[in-house]
């Protein structure tokens, strides 16, 4: 499906995505996004705001050897 994607030159999404090896294949495989409980659990709109305007990075970000590196408590 990502080459595919990427053959039609359409940014590929993957969704569902639960586990540090899922992240490392995606992001190995060249799958350009990725969601899912990995990355955050779903939470009430209020909750979404709190955690939206508090101060210091919420997103995860790929280390030098292809794995995640939770940086606000994705882990």
């Amino acid at each position: 499906m990502i080459a595919m994607g990427q053959a039609l030159d359409i940014r590929v999404v993957a969704e569902s995505v639960e586990t540090a090896a899922q992240v490392d294949y995606l992001i190995e495989n060249g799958c350009d996004e990725v969601q899912g409980f990995w990355f955050g659990r779903p939470m009430r709109p209020e909750a979404a705001v709190t955690m939206l305007m508090a101060p210091g990075p919420r997103m995860a970000e790929p280390s030098a050897a292809g794995t995640i590196r939770a940086l606000a408590g994705a882990a």
